[in-house]
């Protein structure tokens, strides 16, 4: 089954879901009392990652998907 088999409606929520806007639009303001989390960096090493950065991850990994099937559904037009 290819993915433009899918009806649209299906195609629609598995875009809402790899996009992320939830979190990008229901973020609330730093505060002190605002979280920093350890990631695994590229080169294999632990580094702190402040709330600031983790939005800035969300929303360009939001961007890139959101970019992803842009250009899939014009390549798939063809």
């Amino acid at each position: 089954m290819a993915l433009t088999d899918l009806p649209d409606e299906i195609l629609v929520q598995i875009f809402h879901l790899a996009a992320d806007d939830d979190l990008i639009f229901q973020y609330g303001l730093q505060t002190s009392f605002s979280v920093h989390a350890w990631y695994r960096a590229f080169h294999g090493g632990w580094q702190l990652r402040s709330p600031r950065e983790a939005f800035n991850y969300i929303q360009k990994r939001s961007y890139f998907t959101k970019k992803v099937g842009h250009v899939s559904a014009l390549l798939g037009d063809d």
